[in-house]
């Protein structure tokens, strides 16, 4: 029998449905009338200019730069504009002395920003040595003039991303460090050649530096900075921290001698293998450790590393430092010198 779909029955049926799609709509539009109103209360607060510090040398003013970072990365110092842009305005106007470690650390925050839908915005230093040394860094490598203009690539100096789940190296990432290694032997050696060795230092380093930060995405960053006789490298993440994961997994077998030694003697400890591998590897042979044998027998100079809140100088074990304020991230600082590279071949 044919259904009369205009009979009583189906017509209240039909009311029905239509008054509860009504009020499924009206309960919609309220929810983004409330979501939209929340967001106006954030997206119109603009923060004032974080001022970095005159002396932004990171290796020399380790605290007052660590707070420097700290205020970048702080969400109440983030401005908004609608409808949903978030970014950050630095005030590098001051700034009269710098270091590669705290460009580095910048172009670290940068990356990590980026991943986050969070603008950088800044202006030069006024003292034109240090102007001229932010060109030459390759911080503006990632950056745009006021006409959306990208600014010319450094000559002497390159920040590389790499970005990992199981914290290793693809063979893209593997070729760009052998690449790495040809220019710093070009530039202290006049020869394009990869010396081995050299480049299992350097993957080290980086493998060291997800395997113990707990890094966002496993992302860390290179640095190099070629200079006159030596070229600078780094090795950057914004995870935990060496120190952090340290006390996180050892804290129940050793928790009583965390409590009665230092951060620096702790941190240090973790290079002499006293801890064990973060992976649970207990006879790995390698990372930490490994680090520290490279600088001993001076494969690499001036090996320095600022994780949470410890300073480690390796070549003089007095500027080492308990730090008052707290890096979240690990920064490996050291040199490559003609000298480096012979003891190598």
């Amino acid at each position: 029998m044919k259904k009369l779909y205009t009979s009583i029955k189906y017509r209240d049926r039909n009311n029905a449905k239509i008054r509860r799609s009504e009020n499924k709509l009206k309960r919609r539009r309220v929810n983004k009338t409330e979501k939209q109103h929340h967001w106006s209360l954030g997206c119109n607060e603009l923060r004032p200019a974080i001022k970095a510090p005159k002396d932004l040398r990171l290796l020399e003013n380790s605290e007052e730069c660590v707070r420097f970072f700290n205020h970048i990365r702080s969400v109440k110092n983030h401005s908004f504009i609608p409808p949903k842009y978030r970014f950050v305005l630095l005030d590098l106007s001051q700034v009269q002395e710098i270091d590669y470690a705290s460009i580095s650390v910048l172009v670290a925050i940068y990356h990590l920003f980026k991943s986050q839908g969070i603008g950088y915005r800044g202006n030069f230093p006024n003292d034109k040595n240090c102007c001229e040394f932010f060109k030459q860094s390759g911080f503006l490598d990632f950056m745009k003039d006021e006409n959306g203009k990208p600014f010319e690539k450094s000559e002497t100096a390159l920040h590389i991303r790499f970005e990992s789940q199981d914290g290793k190296f693809s063979t893209e990432e593997s070729k760009i460090i052998s690449d790495v290694l040809r220019e710093t032997n070009s530039h202290l050696s006049n020869s394009n050649t990869i010396i081995k060795p050299m480049k299992s230092i350097l993957i080290e380093m980086f493998g060291n530096s997800v395997e113990w930060s707990k890094s966002h995405n496993k992302m860390r960053l290179m640095g190099m900075y070629k200079v006159e006789n030596k070229v600078i490298f780094t090795a950057t993440d914004l995870g935990e921290g060496i120190l952090k994961t340290i006390k996180r997994k050892f804290i129940h077998q050793i928790g009583d001698f965390f409590n009665s030694r230092k951060s620096p003697e702790i941190l240090m400890r973790a290079f002499d293998q006293k801890y064990g591998s973060s992976t649970g590897e207990p006879n790995r042979a390698k990372g930490l450790p490994s680090i520290k044998y490279a600088f001993s027998t001076n494969k690499i100079a001036n090996l320095q590393v600022i994780t949470n809140n410890v300073k480690l100088v390796f070549s003089d074990s007095k500027k080492s430092m308990e730090l008052s304020d707290y890096f979240t991230g690990t920064l490996y600082i050291w040199e490559v010198t003609k000298e480096c590279l012979d003891s190598i071949k």
